[in-house]
């Protein structure tokens, strides 16, 4: 179901027009939204329950030396997620919405790429120190 199919849905169970229903669904996501940014989860009984679990990342160890680090994969496919995600909502997102995915999309690829560079130019270091 896209979000026009739900204003529509919604406007037809409530006897709303379809601004109406679009501005109480607008006003809902809006409050869910900053209750999720202040940590806050939202329960509706019967429905469901939103909140927001941060995780750690994960962390492996380096086969040939045993040292931890940092699992670069998980941190990709974090972000083939939500490119995926960007996809599929295209034009069912208010622009806002959009705006917000896009620059966080943005800001994680941006930290990957540097992180990467940092560990490739750490292990050239490595590599360089190694050699006779």
């Amino acid at each position: 179901m896209s979000r026009i199919d739900l204003v529509t849905a919604m406007a037809a169970s409530s006897g709303w027009t379809k601004v109406g229903a679009d501005r109480a669904l607008r006003a809902f996501l809006e409050s869910v939204r900053t209750s999720l940014k202040r940590g806050q989860p939202v329960t509706l009984v019967g429905f469901g329950t939103f909140s927001v679990t941060r995780r750690k990342p994960r962390k492996g160890k380096n086969p040939r030396t045993g040292q931890p680090m940092l699992d670069p994969e998980a941190a990709r496919e974090f972000i083939d997620m939500l490119d995926a995600l960007h996809e599929k909502t295209k034009g069912n997102l208010a622009p806002e919405e959009d705006n917000m995915l896009l620059d966080l999309l943005g800001k994680l690829k941006m930290t990957f790429l540097e992180i990467n560079q940092a560990v490739a130019a750490e292990a050239a270091k490595g590599k360089a120190k190694t050699r006779p």
